[in-house]
């Protein structure tokens, strides 16, 4: 047999073992469902709220901090242990507050009657759900 007819059948020979293994003869995966939503799991708290840092932490008396684009003022807490259901407290009053998506950032908004007059008020965050409250900061209003 020359090199020719040598080359030909191996030619011939790896088409047809490639035909063998055609993709088509496979049985079909099913698809990934590609309009999954991505759901948030809720994680539980492992002990009580840890305020990491926090700001700000003072005003004058009257005066505006950390203003939002809907012109009012802010506070933001960097946690650990919180969970979407963890709210801030101004004494005892709760503050209107929300969370990221991995709780462990938590903002509240603050009306401008609560720091018009000058004094030390004392902060807190609660989780709702579970009870779980964090040592207080002072929020100080000159």
């Amino acid at each position: 047999m020359n090199f020719l007819t040598k080359l030909t059948f191996v030619l011939i020979f790896s088409l047809w073992l490639s035909s063998c293994n055609n993709e088509k003869d496979k049985p079909k995966e099913p698809a990934a469902d590609t309009t999954a939503k991505t759901e948030v799991i809720q994680k539980k708290a492992d002990g009580p709220i840890i305020i990491l840092n926090w700001g700000p932490n003072f005003t004058k008396a009257g005066q505006d901090f950390n203003v939002q684009d809907n012109g009012e003022s802010a506070l933001w807490f960097n946690v650990q242990n919180g969970t979407r259901n963890t709210v801030v407290y101004w004494d005892t009053q709760q503050l209107v507050s929300n969370s990221d998506t991995l709780a462990t950032i938590i903002t509240a908004s603050v009306p401008k009657n609560l720091y018009r007059k000058p004094g030390d008020v004392r902060l807190h965050l609660r989780d709702t759900l579970t009870g779980n409250t964090s040592m207080n900061v002072v929020f100080i209003i000159n």
